[in-house]
């Protein structure tokens, strides 16, 4: 009279171990998928993080003081990527005025170099719908940009001191707010750049700390 509960008992106590074991044998078989799917997902982002394209966009007046040195940013930086390899693929295309540039291709650049002028405050014609775009973009969908590093040089008149710098420097915080990060402090000709440590950074100093960072 007193075995059959016993029996119960031990049945009941089996079945649960055998339940136990079917639910670490489905938690270890989802752990080993989910754990394959995370190493995907970080060999995807490293292979794009490995890749690197750059775009230089300049916008100018007629001195076309900003073209050049968007030029001469682009033969030093010929000149210092040269470790372009299968592992380490760089891509460094040709000077763009902004008006030329696919504003929606920068959903492909790594890292954008922007050299611009600004006259009475305002952008230069043909960095025109650049402007507009990014500011667009910076207003309507912040973090679009969350992939891209960028790094502003800027030109301008101290004469026109309500004004000074005003594209550079709004350029400069426009890609901020869309998501870009600087990798490397906004120059301005003539004035202090601390990590140049010059008093008064000229393109070239600019430059040559730029590409090296």
């Amino acid at each position: 009279a007193c075995s059959a509960p016993h029996r119960r008992t031990k049945k009941k106590i089996v079945w649960n171990i055998f339940s136990f074991e079917s639910i670490v044998t489905r938690w270890t078989m989802m752990h080993s998928m989910l754990s394959h799917a995370r190493n995907s997902v970080r060999q995807t982002t490293l292979s794009r993080t490995i890749s690197t394209r750059i775009d230089i966009i300049c916008g100018s007046f007629d001195r076309e003081t900003s073209m050049e040195d968007a030029e001469m940013i682009h033969e030093l930086g010929r000149s210092l990527t040269k470790q372009n390899t299968a592992d380490n693929p760089i891509t460094l295309n040709s000077v763009t005025p902004g008006d030329e540039f696919d504003f929606n291709s920068l959903s492909q650049t790594s890292h954008l170099i922007l050299s611009t002028s600004s006259c009475f405050g305002y952008a230069p014609a043909n960095l025109s719908q650049f402007t507009h775009q990014l500011l667009l973009a910076s207003q309507t969908n912040p973090g679009c940009l969350s992939h891209l590093r960028h790094a502003v040089w800027g030109n301008g008149d101290e004469r026109w001191f309500d004004t000074y710098m005003n594209v550079p420097r709004v350029l400069d915080v426009l890609l901020e707010k869309a998501g870009s990060r600087r990798f490397y402090a906004r120059g301005e000709r003539g004035e202090p750049h601390a990590p140049t440590g010059a008093s008064e950074v000229m393109v070239e100093d600019w430059a040559m700390g730029m590409w090296n960072s």
